[in-house]
């Protein structure tokens, strides 16, 4: 799998991947599969039932993946450029649920809802894009904790998201991601080389011919 598509599959996996390990907890907060959502911040009303999100705040260009050199595809007598690598960075915000009026027990279960995405995340460290049915990826996908300070995490909330109130937030690189190339070449067949042999006998027998002669 490296289509066009492949940055919205790997959001798909992602937020399936939460949905599907946090819903089959018996030993923690009780959070419903729709309460975690793939969506900005900004849009997340404070009324929304959204508890959970996900949010695509940047895509970055995998440098150590891209020193791929073209690919040889011997049967199709093709040659084509080697894919893009890209590193998508996430940012996974909790969100206090809504209710009563007592913040603190709120606040605590948003606390514990980051929490249970961090570890969640953590132990499944390595996506082969083959969870829920999807199609594998063309390499190994590894989600990767980033260790920005608090002022780089407020900086990522500002840029992406405006003025709205911060909430606690984690932020993750996943990647590498492939993007395959549309450019394919044939090669052309090789052709025969003349060596050269035969022009090298007619001329040894011309001079034999020229040395009887005189």
């Amino acid at each position: 799998m490296g289509s066009y598509a492949v940055i919205a599959e790997t959001s798909e996996v992602l937020v399936e991947l939460l949905r599907d390990r946090i819903g089959r907890r018996t030993d923690v907060i009780d959070v419903d599969r729709r309460e975690i959502a793939l969506a900005s911040p900004n849009n997340i009303d404070e009324d929304a039932d959204v508890r959970l999100s996900l949010y695509l705040y940047s895509v970055g260009k995998n440098d150590v993946m891209n020193t791929r050199t073209r690919e040889y595809d011997s049967e199709a007598e093709t040659t084509q450029e080697p894919p893009l690598a890209l590193d998508l960075h996430y940012l996974l915000t909790a969100y206090p649920a809504g209710g009563n009026g007592d913040l603190t027990p709120e606040t605590f279960d948003q606390h514990r809802l980051l929490g249970l995405a961090i570890q969640t995340l953590n132990d499944n460290g390595v996506l082969t894009g083959e969870e829920f049915g999807g199609t594998k990826f063309d390499t190994d996908v590894s989600i990767t904790f980033q260790t920005e300070t608090t002022e780089e995490v407020m900086d990522i909330w500002f840029n992406a998201v405006g003025e709205k109130p911060y909430h606690l937030s984690a932020a993750y690189t996943v990647g590498p991601i492939l993007v395959d190339s549309r450019i394919e070449e044939e090669i052309p067949p090789v052709e025969g080389r003349d060596m050269g042999y035969e022009d090298s006998e007619e001329e040894g027998a011309r001079q034999e011919t020229r040395s009887v002669d005189s």
